[in-house]
């Protein structure tokens, strides 16, 4: 599968896209990956079931928030917790 062309919901041009990307990931203290290494999709198992989150698709139904897109998905460092919930 291909990824798609990089973008930022609600911004009007790659420029501001891009500032808007920087400006995301230093909120969440992310570091700012190369464009290459950009995550545009991410799929896990939450209690067995399959869930995908997608850059400009709704939140999954297990963070419901009405129609809100992921607006990034960005990569920490380290999982929120491993998978035996420590």
């Amino acid at each position: 599968m291909q990824s798609p062309a990089f973008f930022v919901p609600f911004t009007p041009d790659c420029a501001q896209a891009e500032l808007s990307y920087a400006w995301l990931a230093n909120a969440c203290g992310a570091p700012l990956p190369d464009v290459s290494r950009r995550v545009w999709q991410l799929l896990w198992l939450h209690h067995e079931e399959l869930v995908e989150a997608e850059v400009g698709k709704p939140l999954p139904s297990l963070f419901e928030h009405g129609e809100s897109p992921v607006v990034a998905i960005l990569d920490k460092g380290r999982p929120v917790r491993d998978f035996h919930g420590r």
